[in-house]
């Protein structure tokens, strides 16, 4: 049977491989807020269905005042994009680099992205049993212009890199006169988001380019909201190659008020501090599995017993649930998968089939 390998929630093409209702399944593999998007996105959509026959602002201006009120930083200093994947193409389609420096296993974009845009990929191995370094010493061969990406907490091992190596990295790349892009697209489930986040600094220096997404925390995925922040040179620059009217005239509206719910975001922010330790402390109550501790929305798993990932996956979408089988990642193999946080009972439903399918 294939397998669908390349990212999470792909519900309607795993309900026709596996001849199953797609609204049946329980998607763990998108690691998106289970508590759905606030209310007042359904609102402003139907209070604004005329505007469907308008262009929406070229600028963003409205929802960039906003995200800046919500980032703390100036407005000028964001460019919005259709998710941040589309950014991702827009950094290395516009930047040309010869070489894009890429720690492994982590997000698939940034290779594809590099592929568009013609650079060398370099793989840097993630090593330790968090996989949440590498050898730093295999930057001495950085291009002035490459492009490092680091996903932070990265994706899909849910792993934060320390400080203290983020600012190592950072001052190389700043010697070497190369292009650092942090993508936070899951930063903002941590609460102290704010302290850890370099958004504040992308501000000072020409090489440095911070990813955010209003996808994954506001579950607004079907409209796609995504921003870079970096310094007003860069921006500048990259408004010349960024498509013109890239946010529709919904997903401006949208993401300019759930910003401003502050009750969502602290409910979501106290969902997960409680249910991320529920669903981590049961995994490891499961013989056969070895979960790393996770710090965003999402639960990194080692198979410990012969089970391949294959195998738990495609038996787990027979019993009505989907997870992430990470064997599309560099360095994994069959030995890993990756779950979603979601609410209590859907938890304990995955919680349930594993221990039946592992067992068996």
């Amino acid at each position: 049977m294939q397998q669908i390998r390349k990212h999470g929630g792909n519900l309607k093409e795993v309900g026709e491989l596996f001849a199953i209702n797609e609204k049946s399944l329980l998607d763990f593999s998108a690691n998106i807020n289970p508590l759905g998007p606030p209310e007042v996105v359904y609102e402003v959509i139907k209070n604004n269905l005329d505007k469907i026959s308008q262009y929406p602002d070229s600028r963003n201006l409205e929802l960039k005042k906003v995200l800046a009120e919500h980032l703390k930083i100036p407005f000028e200093n964001i460019i919005l994009g259709n998710g941040a994947s589309e950014l991702i193409f827009l950094i290395t389609n516009h930047l040309r680099p010869q070489n894009v420096w890429i720690p492994v296993p982590t997000f698939s974009e940034y290779e594809i992205a590099a592929r568009s845009s013609g650079a060398n990929i370099v793989r840097l191995p993630l090593k330790g049993e968090n996989w949440d370094f590498f050898d730093l010493d295999k930057l001495s061969n950085l291009r002035k212009n490459d492009v490092v990406f680091l996903c932070n907490p990265n994706n899909p091992t849910g792993q934060l890199y320390s400080p203290r190596l983020l600012n190592e990295i950072f001052q190389i790349c700043l010697k070497n006169e190369v292009y650092l892009v942090i993508d936070e697209s899951f930063l903002d489930f941590l609460e102290n988001f704010e302290e850890i986040s370099f958004i504040k600094k992308s501000r000072e220096y020409n090489n440095l380019i911070i990813l955010y997404s209003l996808t994954k925390f506001f579950a607004i995925p079907g409209i796609r909201l995504g921003a870079m922040i970096t310094n007003c040179s860069l921006i500048n620059s990259f408004e010349k190659s960024k498509d013109p009217w890239n946010i529709n005239i919904f997903a401006q509206l949208a993401g300019a008020k759930v910003l401003k719910e502050k009750d969502y975001i602290q409910k979501t922010l106290d969902f997960y501090q409680e249910e991320r330790d529920f669903l981590y402390n049961e995994l490891l109550k499961i013989s056969g599995l070895f979960p790393l501790k996770p710090s965003a929305n999402y639960i990194f798993i080692k198979l410990l017993n012969p089970n391949t990932s294959t195998e738990i996956y495609n038996a787990l979408v027979r019993q009505g649930i989907i997870v992430r089988n990470c064997n599309s990642y560099p360095l994994l193999g069959e030995e890993y998968i990756r779950v979603a946080i979601k609410k209590r009972g859907d938890n304990l439903s995955l919680i349930n089939k594993l221990k039946m399918i592992i067992k068996s």
